[in-house]
């Protein structure tokens, strides 16, 4: 899940590596291939420490900011996948988490066999209204299967299955070297007009695992996000494009200076926790997609959960000192590179997870004059096209629990209250 909410002020997200078995198979998949090739989902054991460390991290936070809402990602395979006695699992771990304010996302493929997924759907759909959990699913497509008519038929069949249950739904695209070959930015234009879709996150995940094939296609894969922007036409909502936008309007306010730079990195950073399949604890940034600041890609754990006991002391080296020492790290990876000490995105680069990027992608040679990793062309791009959808309020809720709606306004802020009626939800709205 790739939501820009920790920029909010009072909230904290933590994306969870907990279940890798996928039916989808993605070359921009943010899953290391030895973690995916497990095809398995945490133990209770494992999920007892995640709640420890969360409610831990939530109770340290909530000495610094006033704390409104919690985000929890469940990912990043196929929870309709998961046993029953799994999915019990993942109510007993949400009922563990101690915050009045919590939203659950979890991802699924769609893509599995109707009947099976059905079954699943119904299961998971039961037991989140017997334990008043409401759940927010987000679909990712898998560009291979998405142009053909067979599985495209099956997407359908699913995704309206899903959304009778649960309500608005979200869609991502995990974009690679395959992407490129199965689906233009056009089709997927098309494909999200055709099925009335108001949202997708469009992302590309590069790390020591995948970067000789990403760097081989990240050109053309600048390009290909560049065409998403260009086809937009006001009609749905590209999160990095939103995001992207947001920063832009802010930065055009701030003053850089490298006190104020490594504040505001450090400040954000706290905010969102990435935690691994392995139990490794990494800080989160959001550019394209959520990228976790690991040792998949130049960066250093920070801890890790399972192999080892952790108290608040932990938590608090973890939000004091790690928060800067990364920011730090943030900050060195843009002064190897001439190009960017005098660019004026730099500001907006330094909290859009770009420092991996670079670490992992650039040369000592920049891909291009103006930019290490090509990433300044598709900000111009976002910059100059004013046509895509941007700004519209969106309501996400399991349908059963309307009284707890969570409100979108411009992907900024995420709060329960009941939103307005005259809202747009597109075609997959919470009844």
């Amino acid at each position: 899940m790739q939501h820009n909410f920790a920029e909010n002020k009072s909230e904290l997200k933590f994306t969870l590596e907990a279940m890798t078995k996928c039916a989808a198979d993605c070359a921009g998949c943010g899953l290391p291939p030895e973690v995916k090739a497990r095809q398995n989902f945490w133990t209770p054991e494992q999920l007892q420490k995640v709640s420890k460390f969360i409610n831990l991290y939530v109770q340290v936070m909530k000495e610094k900011i006033n704390l409104s809402q919690v985000n929890i990602t469940l990912g990043q395979g196929d929870f309709f996948q998961l046993k029953e006695k799994e999915v019990r699992s993942v109510m007993d771990f949400l009922n563990y988490i101690e915050h009045k304010h919590l939203s659950t996302f979890i991802t699924a493929s769609a893509i599995t066999n109707y009947e099976f997924m059905k079954k699943s759907v119904d299961f998971f759909h039961g037991l989140s209204i017997e334990n008043q959990k409401a759940l927010l699913v987000e679909i990712v497509l898998d560009s291979s299967k998405l142009m053909d008519d067979r599985m495209n038929a099956l997407y359908k069949k699913n995704i309206s299955y899903i959304v009778e249950k649960f309500g608005l739904i979200e869609f991502a695209i995990n974009v690679g070297e395959d992407t490129l070959k199965n689906i233009t930015p056009k089709s997927l234009h098309d494909f999200m007009l055709e099925n009335s879709l108001p949202f997708i996150a469009v992302n590309s995940i590069v790390s020591k695992y995948n970067q000789e094939q990403m760097k081989n296609s990240w050109t053309g894969i600048i390009d290909w996000l560049k065409g998403v922007v260009e086809h937009n036409q006001q009609n749905y909502n590209v999160e990095f494009s939103t995001l992207f936008t947001r920063k832009l309007d802010i930065n055009q306010s701030y003053v850089s200076s490298l006190q104020n730079d490594l504040y505001k990195i450090s400040d954000l950073l706290r905010r969102e926790i990435f935690i691994s399949h392995d139990g490794d604890i990494a800080f989160q940034q959001n550019g394209l997609g959520a990228v976790g600041l690991s040792s998949r890609n130049g960066f250093s754990d920070l801890m890790n959960i399972f192999n080892s006991e952790f108290d608040l002391d932990d938590i608090r080296r973890v939000v004091d000192k790690y928060s800067v020492t990364v920011s730090k790290k943030i900050f060195s990876e843009f002064t190897k590179h001439d190009s960017c000490a005098e660019c004026q995105y730099r500001p907006i680069c330094h909290t859009s997870a770009i420092a991996p990027l670079i670490s992992t992608l650039a040369n000592e040679k920049d891909m291009d004059s103006s930019c290490p990793v090509g990433i300044k062309s598709l900000i111009e791009k976002i910059e100059t096209n004013k046509n895509f959808y941007h700004g519209k309020g969106l309501i996400y809720a399991q349908k059963d629990f309307a009284s707890q709606s969570l409100c979108i306004d411009d992907l900024e802020a995420i709060k329960y209250k009941n939103c307005n009626e005259n809202i747009d939800l597109g075609v997959f709205k919470a009844n």
